[in-house]
Order: structure tokens, then C-alpha cells, then sequence
């Protein structure tokens, strides 16, 4: 299970797919050590915002825990008053703790499928550091890549499931003039 879709933008074969493509063609650059500073530098931007993504998990905890308490007037006469308890503390501290774990393992893959690290700056360093001007180069480069790569298409569909015809065009392939999609620039909260 992922976050969300823009989750095909940190998936390290994509990245190390890419890479290798820019690399060989342009550069020549060793492909593992810009992989290795991509990783530390999306590392660096998350742990920069852990604070705010243990407070969105924490929040999505305690939300998920008051629907548990709703009553289903199908199975309850809703005669009594219903009361329960939340430590909202308590969640952050478990979050902060969980997520500052994964930033000390490195674990980004995990850090990735969990939180909605849009905004943290990743996506920015991770382009960078694989020699790409900006994010939007970057992620044509990813969907260029999955388009012409059905094994990295395959790939991504076991990881994140179908994707949105409007990111990858019918049939697997890609949409024209592909272009970052509105939901990697749009954070829901």
C-alpha cells in the first residue's frame, strides 16, 4: 500500500532506471553515488519536516479511531450516550517516534509509503541530485520511462496499482505531452 500515486516519483528502480539513462547518455557520472546522495539528500528534506508528518499521521491515527467509536444505528439503539477518550499526545509522541526511526534507518521506501512528503523538498533534491533541472523534468523522465519500459510499467502496477489514464495513457501508454500531474503539485490534507 502506498500514500498516494506521486509515490512512482521516489520508487528507487524508477530512480535508479532514470538515473542510469541520464547518466550513460549525458554524462558518464557514476550512477550508485548519485543515487546515494539522492537518498541522503530526501532524507535530509523529510527529516527538515518530521515534526508537520508526525502531526498528519497522528491526525489521520485519531481520526481513524473516532470513526471506530461512531454508532451504526443498524446494530445499536442509540439510547445511551457514547464517550471515549483520545490521546492526542500520545499519538504524536508515537508518530514522531516511529517516523524519527525511519529517518535513522535511512528506511525512505517505508518513510515514502506512509507519509505525504509533497511538500517536504524530496521530490526537489531527489531531481537535483540525479542531474535533472527541476521536478517536472524529472517526473517526464519517469513517465517517459514508463512508457517505453513495460517491465518498469509492471513494476509500478504491482507496487501502486492501476494508474490514472490521465498520468499513463490507455492501453500503458503515455498520456501526450505528459507533464507533472496536478496531484504532485496539489497537496489534500
Amino acid at each position: 500500500e502506498v500514500y498516494s500515486v506521486e509515490s512512482i516519483y521516489f520508487d528507487p528502480r524508477l530512480q535508479e532506471e532514470v538515473a542510469k539513462r541520464r547518466t550513460t547518455k549525458l554524462t558518464g557520472d557514476d550512477v550508485t553515488s548519485r543515487l546515494e546522495s539522492a537518498r541522503t539528500a530526501a532524507i535530509n528534506a523529510i527529516r527538515n519536516s518530521a515534526d508537520h508528518l508526525a502531526k498528519l499521521a497522528a491526525g489521520r491515527k485519531l481520526r481513524e479511531e473516532i470513526l471506530t467509536h461512531l454508532p451504526n444505528p443498524k446494530n445499536s439503539s442509540l439510547d445511551q450516550s457514547i464517550q471515549f477518550d483520545l490521546d492526542a499526545p500520545g499519538a504524536l509522541k508515537q508518530e514522531r517516534e516511529a517516523l524519527e526511526a525511519l529517518i535513522d534507518s535511512n528506511d525512505l521506501g517505508t518513510i515514502i509509503r506512509q507519509n505525504p512528503i509533497r511538500r517536504t523538498g524530496a521530490l526537489d533534491q531527489i531531481s537535483k541530485h540525479l542531474g535533472f533541472d527541476d521536478e517536472k523534468e524529472y517526473a517526464r523522465a519517469i513517465l517517459k520511462l514508463l512508457k517505453d519500459d513495460e517491465d518498469m510499467l509492471k513494476h509500478v502496477r504491482e507496487v501502486i496499482g492501476p494508474l490514472p489514464n490521465d498520468l499513463i495513457g490507455e492501453g500503458g501508454h503515455q498520456a501526450e505531452n505528459p507533464d507533472l500531474p496536478e496531484t504532485l503539485e496539489e497537496e489534500s490534507l
